[in-house]
């Protein structure tokens, strides 16, 4: 007996994790190399900056945000599983990672779901409960819905930073995008037919409504990983000795 199903599983919804960042950064790059800036002749000193008609979201991301809480969830039935057949000696079918919101629905379902789990080891997933405050629990549950992989949204973030024709620097950035990996630079004819350097910033993040909050999609699941891992991690000195 061994969490290395587990692990596999989690070490694959890593992978995927990486994967959905790479698509997610060739949106935001595709964006970036799409807006375009000028000046304004009416009004001095200032830029117009374009962000294009909004991109579609990509459908992969769907499909991949829908096979990382997948595997997520596979891997703490997977210590369910094994948590079980270490603690009754012999299989227990039917069992699975609860995830409950009460104390009530706990109580109801656990007898099922954790058969075979000594007490202990009940009182150690039910401290993982998002009725015991355990966040990452509730929120894995949350993005596990398929409705969420179709909510997924984007929001542009950009703005440009330049040096007027009195050298001052002006800034039009969108506070949110101040920390954009994406960043070029550019020339356009200033108010005084002068040239003048531009700074584009600008990225467009995917997100997803999280506690009625948007979150960027990546950096969701990335903790959502990490938290899983964490959580397994925590239980395989119960394997160690026996």
């Amino acid at each position: 007996m061994s969490l290395d199903g587990a692990f596999a599983r989690i070490n694959r919804a890593k992978r995927t994790v990486a994967e959905l960042k790479l698509i997610a950064d060739a949106f935001g790059q595709a964006y970036h190399n799409a807006i375009s800036v000028e000046a304004k002749p009416e009004h001095p000193g200032l830029l117009d900056f374009w962000p294009p008609n909004p991109f579609p979201i990509p459908e992969e991301i769907s499909i991949l945000v829908g096979e990382i809480c997948y595997n997520l969830r596979a891997a703490l039935d997977y210590l369910v599983y094994e948590l079980a057949r270490l603690d009754s000696g012999c299989i227990q079918n039917g069992t699975q990672f609860p995830i409950e919101y009460n104390k009530k629905n706990f109580d109801k379902n656990s007898p099922q779901k954790l058969k075979g789990l000594h007490p202990r080891h009940v009182a150690a997933i039910e401290s993982l409960q998002p009725y015991r405050g355990c966040d990452w629990t509730a929120t894995l549950k949350e993005i596990s819905n398929p409705d969420k992989h179709r909510e997924l949204t984007k929001r542009a973030y950009g703005g440009a930073v330049w040096q007027d024709d009195i050298g001052e620097i002006r800034s039009s950035v969108d506070a949110a995008a101040a920390d954009a990996e994406v960043r070029t630079i550019c020339q356009v004819y200033g108010p005084a037919g002068t040239k003048v350097d531009v700074q584009l910033v600008s990225s467009m993040p995917i997100q997803i409504s999280v506690k009625q909050n948007l979150v960027p999609v990546v950096q969701a699941l990335h903790l959502l990983q990490s938290a899983v891992a964490d959580a397994v991690e925590a239980f395989k000195p119960e394997f160690q000795q026996n």
